[in-house]
């Protein structure tokens, strides 16, 4: 599970997706392209939505993109082809909203590797 920290201001459909460290600071893990179907979850959130602001990436150059950050109040199943250093490497898949979960459930220690295949390299984050 991943809490969503935050939506592209252009499209609202690409999310930040954080995770909370050992002493509850919110992380950022990476991102995740909502489909379509899924962003009707957010219209009860859009309103808490704060001003855009550039985000700069884990490696210290301008992206470009204008964010909207989110109170973490979403979570989500995701799943990842590789994490590297607590980041995703590429973007994630979403899978499904978990509505009866708490942002805060989504801890740093909780990613595991999808063990049904030995060369599976997924990582679900649930």
């Amino acid at each position: 599970m991943v809490g969503i920290g935050g939506l592209e201001a252009s499209e609202l459909q690409l999310s930040a997706l954080v995770l909370y460290d050992g002493e509850s600071r919110m992380r950022t893990l990476g991102l995740c392209q909502l489909p379509a179907a899924a962003v009707g979850a957010l219209q009860p959130v859009l309103g808490a939505l704060g001003e855009p602001i550039e985000l700069v990436s884990c490696w210290g150059e301008q992206r470009g993109r204008l964010w909207r950050p989110l109170p973490p109040t979403l979570v989500a199943e995701v799943t990842a082809t590789h994490v590297d250093r607590g980041r995703l490497r590429q973007p994630a898949r979403f899978e499904r909203w978990w509505p009866d979960r708490e942002p805060e459930d989504c801890r740093q220690d909780q990613p595991s590797r999808n063990a049904s295949s030995s060369r599976s390299a997924s990582a679900r984050m649930s």
